[in-house]
């Protein structure tokens, strides 16, 4: 079943079993698991989590992203993939750093195979818009 945002069974990411196997709902700091959520809704082979960005896009302090995103490379959640040199007026030199990531197993279960459709709530896809349904009769 589809809708205009694309495919129903894509708008929520999934949990694996061992999330709770691992004890890992235990192990984790809530900082650790904001990031790891946010980073699990995103879908993406590699993502970048700017601490400035990702407080703005999801309403969580700079603080807890860096404790967060710490906790889970302490642990071997998530990894660096890859590191890009970009231009940026924010740097003396004028060059800065950018950090891509990609979830370790089992949390990169909610990778999109091959859907080039953004998630809706995608900081990334230049529009964020919340889908709200209702469920009352009309």
């Amino acid at each position: 079943m589809t809708d205009k945002d694309g495919l129903l069974s894509e708008v929520y990411f999934k949990l694996p079993y061992e999330y709770w196997d691992s004890n890992w709902h235990n192990r984790l700091t809530l900082p650790a698991k904001a990031v790891l959520f946010i980073a699990m809704s995103l879908r993406k082979p590699e993502f970048t989590l700017p601490d400035r960005w990702t407080s703005e896009w999801y309403g969580i302090s700079e603080a807890t992203v860096t404790r967060g995103r710490a906790k889970l490379e302490a642990e071997g959640i998530i990894a660096v993939a890859r590191e890009e040199t970009t231009s940026s007026l924010k740097e003396m030199h004028g060059f800065g750093k950018r950090i891509y990531y990609r979830l370790e197993d089992p949390f990169n279960r909610n990778i999109r195979n091959g859907l080039t459709q953004p998630s809706p709530m995608d900081p990334s896809s230049g529009k964020r818009k919340v889908i709200i349904r209702s469920i009352r009769p009309d």
